[in-house]
């Protein structure tokens, strides 16, 4: 979360699949004058972006991490396999 006053971009998706992008602009404005109200919204806000940005990378490190371990529990067995198949084909000769 900044300033939508300053410069920025996203690169052009080139992945496959579909891209979601939440973007917006939020003005807070006091019909009172009383700017209390308005920095505790602003920085309530900031801190739900906030957290959820963190749950949402949290999220993604642990299904990456599930990924690596299904994919060296899978070596594992498949090393186990062929060292299994090795040692009948050597033993049936």
């Amino acid at each position: 979360m900044f300033p939508s006053g300053l410069p920025h971009s996203v690169p052009p998706f080139k992945g496959v699949g579909d891209r979601i992008v939440i973007s917006f602009n939020l003005y807070l404005v006091s019909a009172s004058g009383d700017e209390t109200g308005l920095r505790l919204l602003t920085l309530t806000l900031t801190l739900t972006l906030t957290l959820t940005l963190i749950l949402t990378l949290t999220l993604t490190l642990t299904l990456t991490l599930t990924l690596t371990l299904t994919l060296t529990l899978t070596l594992t067995l498949t090393l186990i396999v062929y060292v299994m198949c090795d040692i009948v084909l050597k033993a049936q000769s």
